[in-house]
């Protein structure tokens, strides 16, 4: 198994994280920021973003069924100073739509990125 990395980009309190090997992170780098600037500039394919809509809000499902998470939810709510719900993140998930998506997009900027090894 190939040493694997963690490349991270920090984009405006926004983090996108992957596992890869060392020999892809410029790759992986490039692919992230063009995978942006599509998104900035109004290019998103619908049927993925309603896939991914559906795999999130199956995830907040699931997860509220996992003590676990369940306690990480209250930790991070302590933590904010709010009651945030799972069932209030499955409203968000299916009230946010792409204009959203482009709009939170625009606003953001490449300003780190760094590697764990």
């Amino acid at each position: 198994m190939p040493l694997m990395q963690l490349i991270m980009l920090i984009i405006h309190f926004f983090l996108i994280s992957t596992g890869i090997s060392k020999e892809k992170i410029a790759v992986a780098s490039k692919a992230i920021k063009n995978g942006v600037k599509a998104v900035q500039e109004g290019k998103v394919d619908k049927d993925v973003f309603n896939k991914a809509k559906a795999a999130l809000k199956r995830n907040y499902q699931i997860s509220a069924d996992r003590q676990d998470l369940i306690l990480i939810q209250m930790l991070a709510n302590a933590l904010r100073g709010r009651d945030y719900t799972f069932v209030q993140r499955i409203n968000d998930v299916e009230q946010f739509k792409i204009d959203k998506l482009i709009d939170f997009s625009q606003k953001l900027y490449f300003n780190e990125s760094y590697c764990l090894k």
